[in-house]
């Protein structure tokens, strides 16, 4: 999605706060042809941006809903780095959403630990 914007990937939260549009495909194929044809019609990048991290908070919300989510819950992986998603999931579960340090590790780390119990 960064190459289709013609950002890096570090940029994305540098973007100023914008109304999120509706990216409806939850394909990345055929998202990244949303975001293609929006920016073709002149949508502003911090909108599609905004409407990408949407659209993944609202799939992590409706695969959490076969769950009781309560009280703090734990973001990991690279994509946990984004302040803007961060915000977007807590709003989209109702509850506070905690990063840790170097969230991007935290499954390395999973792999590890397990692969050392094994040995």
């Amino acid at each position: 999605m960064v190459n289709s914007l013609g950002l890096e990937l570090d940029q994305l939260d540098q973007l100023p706060p914008a109304e999120p549009v509706t990216i409806s495909s939850m394909c990345t194929v055929f998202a990244e042809s949303e975001v293609i044809s929006l920016l073709a019609a002149g949508t502003a990048k911090e909108s599609i941006v905004a409407g990408l991290y949407r659209s993944i908070a609202k799939r992590i919300s409706t695969m959490a809903g076969s769950m009781t989510v309560a009280g703090n819950v734990t973001f990991t992986g690279g994509v946990a780095q984004s302040k803007l998603l961060k915000e977007m999931l807590a709003k989209e579960l109702g509850v506070e959403v905690s990063v840790p340090p170097n969230p991007q590790l935290i499954g390395a780390l999973g792999a590890a630990i397990i692969a050392r119990q094994m040995v």
